[in-house]
């Protein structure tokens, strides 16, 4: 008995290794790498914040918002670069079109900022798309030969659309251009270097700006609903690593949990060896051990009771003796019989029996 109490001695002063050299209150979680790059201040100071703990739509919106903030520092360029030109230009509508068109872009800029993105982007499509068809509108000298820019220029917005927009957007502002460009080259009155005299030459005209804005819309609606698709399998990817290392995590934490209970059942298996048997196994419920924990817990308890009923039986058997023998005296010597307490079951038959005279019969 004494050789296996010290071999669970020994036993427990042995801690299992951990075979990865860290414990869980050692793990520190990594925080990944700042983005760092020419365009960073600008995304800070109008594109939205991605919260902490982020979703995959938080990082689209993310995503989709910083280049709306890209586009809109373009257009502001694009805005000031034409103003000289606006000042310089026959049509005076143009620069009221360019200020408006940049008033109503910085209220897209805070939208934007507010990770209203969607409201942003559509508000830059509409605000170019306009700005496109003001343009030629207000022309004093009609459609020109250089009002062909225009209408292929025009293609920016479907551009604009499938990055900013859901991707089958780009067909709706494909129709509206188509429409736009048609009813532009076949209605609004025609410069003398721009005159469509033959059938040929108006359907010339009007295929290659109507030609573009089709497979623009359709080239780069593939090409988005692919980065799309690319991007979802990407997040599902991440979603699955984190699975991963979730599932690593609880199986280490579970490691430890065994670690921990079975070094206190040993412990308790220990103590209960030398002789404690008020030892007790401290394991909480949360712990994967503590069903066997509670069983020996139960164990050691019946243990405790039946040693102190035991040891309260060999108490009362020697009362028993001792009280039989102050009855034997009493009645020799004729005189009262007296009986201290002696903290057993028999107490109350001694204080009963204390004070009174014993006859021999």
């Amino acid at each position: 008995m004494v050789m296996q109490t010290e071999a669970f001695a020994s036993d427990e002063n042995k801690t299992p290794p951990n075979d990865r050299g860290i414990t869980l209150g050692d793990r520190q979680s990594v925080a990944p790498p700042s983005q760092n790059g020419p365009l960073e201040w600008w995304y800070r100071l109008a594109a939205p914040l991605e919260p902490q703990q982020s979703t995959s739509e938080d990082r689209e919106r993310v995503r989709a918002g910083r280049l709306s903030s890209v586009m809109l520092l373009i257009m502001f360029c694009f805005g000031i670069t034409q103003l000289p030109n606006a000042f310089m230009s026959t049509n005076h509508f143009f620069l009221f079109i360019v200020l408006i068109a940049m008033v109503i872009d910085a209220g897209a800029f805070i939208l934007n900022r507010r990770g209203q993105v969607l409201l942003a982007g559509s508000t830059m499509v509409v605000v170019v798309e306009i700005a496109f068809i003001l343009v030629v509108l207000t022309s004093r000298t009609g459609i020109t030969a250089r009002s062909l820019t225009i209408f292929h220029l025009i293609v920016l917005t479907e551009l604009m659309a499938v990055s900013l927009l859901p991707g089958k957007s780009v067909f709706i502002v494909a129709l509206c251009n188509t429409i736009f460009t048609w009813a532009a080259i076949s209605f609004l009155p025609h410069a003398p270097d721009f005159k469509l005299v033959t059938t040929s030459a108006y359907y010339s005209a009007l295929a290659s700006p109507i030609v573009l804005q089709v497979i623009v819309a359709i080239v780069t609606y593939l090409w988005a609903e692919g980065t799309r698709q690319a991007i979802a399998r990407a997040e599902q990817v991440a979603v699955l690593e984190r699975a991963l290392a979730e599932r690593d995590r609880a199986a280490a934490e579970q490691k430890l949990q065994l670690e921990q209970g079975i070094q206190q059942i040993l412990h308790t298996h220990v103590q209960a060896a030398n002789g404690n048997f008020e030892a007790r196994a401290p394991l909480t419920q949360d712990n994967v051990l503590w069903q066997v924990g509670y069983g020996l817990n139960n164990l050691l308890a019946r243990l405790q009771r039946a040693i102190q009923s035991e040891n309260e039986l060999q108490r009362a058997e020697k009362e028993v003796g001792r009280l039989l023998g102050a009855v034997r005296n009493a009645k020799a010597k004729h005189q009262l019989f007296q009986a201290s307490r002696s903290g057993t079951i028999l107490d109350p038959l001694a204080q009963e029996l204390t004070g009174t005279r014993i006859h021999q019969p």
